[in-house]
């Protein structure tokens, strides 16, 4: 389901006292028609995004993620994998379809995305994941997971880009473990997900 503009949380005041769920949480201030948006998962920490409550004043908001299980398999040594998400919890302007973001206003955007897997081999091996703007890499990071017995890696990444109308943004991954891995969704947007706000 798609919400448009939906506060997850709100209050008769600003959210100084309110700590976030997650980021880009949106809270809205009813007693003075105010949303703002979480910057981090600290106490206090959230920024004003408009001051009428109109969708088109927050400009782009999108926050998206992977609910499966186990469905999506990530091939070990390949190409960066698009990671398909499945479910929006959010998506204000309608510019996030097939997983992908596209840009109906010119403009700086903050992208986050993170990537669960779930891994059996009991290998070390290289995980990565991509920001990429128009099928070319903006931003890419790797991180070094130690294999057990039975392990959730994760990655994350933040990247600020400038998009043009009509600019297409998505997020994917890679891994090296010498098999295949599943993404993991657990029904919510705590495991894999991409936020996409406008600056």
């Amino acid at each position: 389901m798609v919400h448009r503009l939906q506060a997850s949380q709100s209050g008769a005041e600003a959210p100084t006292l309110v700590t976030p769920q997650y980021v880009g949480q949106i809270y809205r201030d009813t007693a003075n028609n105010k949303i703002y948006i979480a910057k981090s998962l600290s106490q206090g920490d959230w920024e004003e995004v408009s001051a009428g409550g109109g969708s088109s004043a927050v400009g782009a908001r999108v926050r998206a993620y992977y609910s499966a299980f186990m469905t999506q398999s990530i091939p070990s040594d390949a190409s960066m994998q698009k990671v398909l998400f499945d479910t929006e919890q959010w998506d204000v302007n309608d510019e996030f379809t097939n997983s992908e973001f596209t840009a109906k206003e010119a403009g700086y955007y903050n992208v986050i995305g993170e990537v669960r897997l779930f891994d059996t081999s009991g290998a070390d091996y290289t995980l990565g994941i991509g920001v990429y703007k128009n099928d070319n890499c903006t931003k890419s990071k790797n991180v070094r997971s130690h294999g057990g017995t039975s392990t959730f890696p994760c990655i994350e990444i933040v990247d600020t880009v400038y998009l043009d109308v009509g600019d297409v943004v998505d997020i994917r991954t890679t891994q090296t473990s010498g098999g295949s891995l599943y993404i993991v969704g657990i029904g919510s947007a705590v495991a894999t997900n991409i936020i996409v706000n406008k600056i």
